[in-house]
């Protein structure tokens, strides 16, 4: 209630006022007291031209007896269908609102009534969501309500949903009869003059991945005729994708809010994918990967009807932690990934003369894409057809070196190559064990691996890891 002056007290109780005036003064237009009332006709109760009775009574408890005021209301035919025009128009605003970026199959979404005159809107029934072919028995809705009404906003508000067999919402009719502005409050239009609705949509989980989004579709009827319609794209589940790939490191969360039952799905080619549940440690907005996870798509999954916002990812591009040298279309940048993934069957194609870039020169800039700490530190390179030596028909070379300036540097002077300490044959692959040792940070600075070919015999890099020694 607002503040009222220091001699006044007043509350509402039991939907009745009591009052108190203790600093009477004779005369003063302070101790007057106004009540306003609003009466609503309601078109299936009242008739047209007829009369009815409004008592107020006033009780002076210890006093003596009450007092009564009798006011007579007239109906008249337009009062009792005002409503719109014969062409259906309102002066509504009427939207769907979704509250935030979803990253489940589920949906957060305001369907809002945003009255513009001081008037009786007549009945008007929201069909949620429409009965249309392209849904299917795929959208659900979890659950609704009435979340906020403007205190000048009066009318009768009955709900009837429908329910499948899975006591899934499937359609909801909201009935409100009528819908009635008893003043319309320009110094507050956000609040008073607005009827907000929230419901929360579910896609069923059966549904592919990489089907067409389906949209939420509303409608608002009036007079039996729709005055509007509304729709809503709705994703399921929102999936990144990143070509170039992306180095993901970290989940977070806004604070003093923790998603139980949250998934988080990665992969590199988007057919095939990982899938991790979240578990936040007390006290902490991240979850940490063990390891840095190197992907081209992701997306979250929680429990059906459990909507889920304001969790990010903490990632870098690839290229932060790795170059190619003229790799000008980034070829060999997005073939890179299958020999990070600690899998020896990924493999791919390394290049042959003639090809562009006719070598594969990699330059690793950020040996913390492999967890990586020491200055002394083992490279593992598994492939088929390789060959170990740094001469010979298929040559590796890897070195280290300081950190280069756009993209130049010399093999010659500002490479310094490490030691080859095995040669390990693994079925019908070759793995080159190297181990490299800088006396200082910076010499560590850039890792290079440089794979060469003199034939045109076809070879290919299966897996590349480093670790510290």
């Amino acid at each position: 209630m607002p503040c009222v002056s220091r001699s006044r007290h007043w509350k509402a109780s039991s939907g009745l006022i009591s009052y108190s005036n203790i600093g009477y003064t004779n005369g003063s237009a302070e101790n007057q007291f106004t009540f306003i009332v609003h009466v609503l006709v309601l078109p299936d109760l009242a008739a047209a031209s007829s009369s009815h009775e409004l008592t107020v009574r006033i009780d002076y408890p210890g006093k003596g007896s009450p007092q009564y005021f009798k006011f007579y209301i007239n109906v008249t035919d337009h009062e009792i269908f005002t409503a719109p025009d014969r062409n259906g128009n309102l002066p509504l605003n009427i939207y769907l609102n979704e509250q935030c970026r979803s990253i489940t199959h589920s949906s957060d979404v305001e369907f809002i009534l945003h009255t513009h005159f001081s008037r009786q809107y007549g009945r008007l029934i929201a069909v949620l969501p429409m009965p249309t072919g392209a849904m299917g028995q795929s959208f659900k809705l979890c659950n609704f309500g009435i979340v906020f009404k403007g205190h000048n906003i009066i009318g009768r508000f009955n709900t009837t949903t429908i329910r499948g067999g899975d006591e899934m919402i499937e359609k909801v009719f909201l009935d409100i009869s009528p819908l009635t502005n008893v003043h319309f409050a320009t110094y507050d239009k956000l609040t008073v003059n607005f009827v907000t609705m929230k419901l929360v949509t579910y896609i069923d989980q059966s549904i592919q991945i990489n089907e067409s989004t389906i949209p939420f579709i509303a409608s608002l009827i009036s007079n039996k005729k729709t005055i509007w319609t509304g729709e809503l794209p709705m994703t399921k589940p929102s999936i990144e994708y990143y070509q170039n790939f992306i180095v993901l490191t970290a989940i977070v969360k806004i604070p003093d809010v923790n998603p139980q039952n949250l998934w988080y799905h990665y992969s590199q080619n988007g057919t095939y994918y990982h899938k991790e549940k979240i578990v936040w440690e007390s006290g902490r907005n991240n979850y940490v990967f063990e390891f840095p996870k190197v992907i081209a798509y992701f997306y979250f999954s929680t429990t059906p009807c459990t909507v889920v916002c304001n969790v990010t990812t903490d990632w870098l591009p690839l290229k932060y932690y790795v170059t190619f040298v003229k790799d000008d279309n980034n070829v060999l940048l997005r073939k890179l990934p299958y020999a990070l993934d600690q899998d020896l069957n990924t493999c791919f194609d390394l290049p042959l003369p003639g090809d562009s870039p006719s070598l594969m020169w990699v330059r690793i800039t950020e040996l913390s894409l492999f967890g990586v700490t020491s200055q002394k530190f083992e490279i593992s390179i598994t492939g088929d057809g390789i060959e170990c030596a740094r001469v010979g028909q298929k040559s590796l070379k890897v070195g280290t070196s300081g950190p280069a300036y756009n993209d130049q540097c010399s093999i010659n002077s500002d490479i310094t190559f490490c030691k080859l300490v095995s040669n390990i044959t693994i079925a019908t692959k070759t793995r080159c064990d190297v181990k490299c040792e800088c006396d200082t940070p910076s010499q560590c600075s850039d890792v290079h691996v440089l794979m060469q070919s003199t034939n045109n015999d076809d070879w290919r890099m299966c897996e590349l890891t480093i670790n510290d020694v």
